[in-house]
């Protein structure tokens, strides 16, 4: 397998990282080569510890993306909705997603309104109270009229590739134990890098895979070393990766993105 050479970028914070992404993708989107910049500030536990890979992002999808997580990196948000102010710069109406860890149902929730009664959910759970949970919520909580067509598995994370049919534009993780679930359930290291593989070969270009990994339970921080390096193993002319964590918590939550580059 061949092996990403990251470019080597000056110590600088996660946003100024975003700042310099946006400037570049709006010059190529808009060809005027100048945006008007707001002023950040960014205090030391919202510094990020980010992997640039060669290659340029998305010009339409990223830039209102990075924006949301410019605004939520300096609320102190967790990184869960840093996560969701990602993906709303890729998921849309009709497109094809996967919540490949459903949990409690919120991240499905969440992906069911944004690709609307025209897009499909294929939302994955082991556990038999997750599936119930999710789908309840997606019952009660979305409305009926912008649901889209559903297929709510109960089977582990790595059959991805037996069980959805492809392309598909954002599959997302959420790793780790079902909150308010046995914590002795959890997800493994080597199913999780079947099923990130599989969401990989699953993608669609533009399109994006993003893993939450949690370090503070007992094999999390294995499952993360195994996500990144993953991350580290794609070609810089295939896939752009990101690692975003804070570094003053050691134990709070990495994300994990990988974005498709568009064919040449």
């Amino acid at each position: 397998m061949l092996h990403a050479r990251p470019v080597a970028l000056r110590s600088a914070s996660f946003l100024e990282h975003l700042h310099s992404i946006r400037a570049r993708s709006c010059k190529q989107g808009n060809g005027q080569g100048h945006r008007r910049r707001r002023n950040f500030s960014c205090e030391a536990e919202q510094h990020s510890s980010a992997t640039l890979q060669r290659g340029q992002m998305d010009p339409q999808a990223v830039p209102e993306a990075l924006s949301q997580v410019e605004l939520l990196m300096q609320q102190g948000s967790r990184m869960t909705s840093v996560a969701q102010a990602v993906w709303a710069g890729f998921a849309r109406e009709g497109d094809t997603v996967v919540d490949a860890t459903c949990g409690n149902g919120h991240d499905s929730k969440w992906l069911a309104q944004a690709v609307g009664p025209t897009g499909m959910l294929y939302a994955f759970d082991i556990q038999e109270d997750a599936i119930r949970s999710t789908r309840a919520v997606l019952e009660d909580e979305v409305d009926p009229a912008r649901l889209p067509t559903l297929e709510v598995v109960r089977a582990c994370h790595s059959t991805l590739k037996e069980q959805v049919r492809g392309p598909v534009r954002l599959v997302c993780f959420n790793l780790g134990y079902l909150p308010g679930g046995d914590r002795e359930v959890i997800s493994r290291p080597s199913t999780t890098r079947e099923a990130v593989e599989a969401a990989l070969d699953l993608l669609q270009p533009s399109g994006l895979v993003s893993v939450l990994c949690y370090t503070g339970h007992p094999g999390g921080r294995e499952e993360y070393e195994v996500v990144r390096q993953l991350g580290s193993q794609q070609h810089p002319d295939s896939f752009t990766v990101f690692e975003n964590r804070i570094l003053s918590r050691p134990n709070a939550p990495v994300l994990l993105l990988f974005w498709k580059r568009p064919a040449q």
